[in-house]
């Protein structure tokens, strides 16, 4: 079940639409391919590819008139259309690019590289760390959201901020302490998220809570289990996963 995040001292944040009807010099964006809802993304070796969906920006917007190249934010280097017919990333080199409305009332689009009759395309089909090359305008593996990525309801990342989580797919919510089991039920216990968004630890009266050999969330004074923030919604920018790390296929659920 999916898990929702809301604070404990402040009401709940209205849910909001993130995806962008246009794109504006210097945002930092998501973007986001239908088919799968993979983030056109860097993978841990630095090559493009499709990757798990993230709640941090990945690409600055660097627009000029009508057109745009696209900024990867943490290596500070540009998308670039490669001679291998894949993107890749350039320290030097940029490929522009505008976009093509694929559906207005969806807030989808293509992207096409400036020139060019193709749009960026995830080859091969949908799946997790494909490698992205281009294909004809209206294929299915086009189809992209453009996500703005600052209207994220994100929690703070300090044992100082308590929050709750909610399952959105039960009729009880919440979760309890018994003993150094965690269980779903409808109180609100405190804990804390700790770490980064792509890394976190749940914290909760001086222990972690800790996954068990028998796949049980438990807490413990020395052992933690990480895990990943992701988005779960396209539509939504408060509605997440728990992700584990290093277990990516697997997340925090209810049962």
């Amino acid at each position: 079940m999916r898990g929702k995040i809301d604070t404990v001292s402040e009401s709940v944040p209205t849910s909001e639409n993130p995806c962008m009807s246009g794109l504006v010099n210097g945002a930092k964006i998501n973007i986001v391919f239908k088919n799968g809802e993979y983030d056109l993304g860097v993978n841990e070796d630095g090559y493009v590819r499709t990757t798990l969906r993230t709640v941090e920006p990945v690409w600055e917007v660097v627009a000029s008139g009508s057109n745009f190249k696209l900024k990867h934010i943490n290596s500070g280097q540009w998308l670039f259309y490669g001679d291998n017919s894949l993107y890749e990333l350039s320290p030097t080199e940029a490929t522009e690019f505008n976009t093509k409305v694929k559906n207005s009332s969806e807030r989808l689009y293509e992207l096409q590289r400036v020139g060019a009759s193709w749009c960026i395309n995830m080859s091969k089909g949908s799946g997790l760390n494909y490698n992205i090359g281009e294909y004809t305008s209206g294929d299915q593996n086009n189809a992209l959201y453009i996500i703005n990525s600052s209207k994220y309801k994100l929690p703070n990342l300090s044992t100082e901020s308590v929050y709750t989580i909610r399952f959105t797919s039960s009729s009880s919510y919440g979760y309890r302490i018994n003993g150094s089991n965690v269980t779903v039920g409808n109180s609100y216990s405190k804990l804390s998220l700790v770490g980064t968004y792509n890394k976190l630890a749940l914290f909760f009266n001086g222990s972690y809570l800790y996954l068990n050999d028998s796949n049980i969330l438990v807490t413990s004074s020395t052992e933690k289990t990480y895990f990943r923030l992701i988005p779960k919604s396209i539509q939504s920018n408060r509605d997440f996963e728990f992700v584990i790390v290093g277990n990516e296929t697997k997340a925090l659920n209810a049962f």
